[in-house]
């Protein structure tokens, strides 16, 4: 699993005006034309990523009014919270993609393991 600094790429993206925490609004937009729209931004961070890192249209996911990015008390992304919100429609989008998806369960584990903590407790 290759390792990049997510927060850095967020900014990137971000910084298009039409981007609301590394994705596009949800309206009557249909997505694929909100996808093309930010690609420019994407493109931009993928820049900075290794190729197997790179963020791709087939798995950009779109997030819907009713359930927005979860927010930490500091403003960033709680990101597990919303990966876990979000993990059917990401399952959706790498089978679509023909991938086989990784459960969030594996990839926190591994996670937990890359930054020295294993079940909970710091190595």
């Amino acid at each position: 699993m290759t390792k990049f600094n997510a927060i850095a790429i967020e900014q990137i993206v971000e910084a298009n005006p039409i981007v609301a925490k590394c994705v596009g609004p949800y309206d009557s937009t249909p997505v694929a034309d909100v996808i093309d729209r930010v690609w420019p931004a994407i493109e931009a961070a993928n820049e900075h990523l290794l190729p197997e890192a790179r963020l791709t249209k087939e798995l950009t996911i779109i997030t819907q009014l009713g359930k927005p990015i979860i927010r930490t008390a500091k403003g960033t992304t709680s990101r597990r919270t919303t990966l876990e919100m979000y993990e059917d429609a990401i399952e959706e989008a790498y089978t679509a993609a023909g991938y086989e998806p990784v459960p969030l369960s594996v990839t926190g584990e591994v996670t937990a393991k890359v930054n020295g903590h294993a079940n909970g407790h710091a190595r």
